[in-house]
């Protein structure tokens, strides 16, 4: 996948640990990672589903 995201279209993958980082710097203190919906499990290969916020 890193070949069509990084060459084909000139953009980045990131890495899990990279992500993170980068949401918590733009001030979200809980993130968490889930997996995609079943239908679309295959997508975990190589992306990311991020649920984060704020606390209140």
């Amino acid at each position: 996948m890193a070949l069509l995201i990084e060459r084909w279209w000139r953009s980045h993958a990131y890495e899990r640990g990279e992500l993170e980082g980068h949401v918590r710097a733009a001030g979200f203190e809980v993130v968490r990672f889930e997996r995609f919906p079943l239908p679309y499990r295959w997508l975990d290969l190589w992306g990311h589903v991020v649920v984060s916020r704020n606390p209140a």
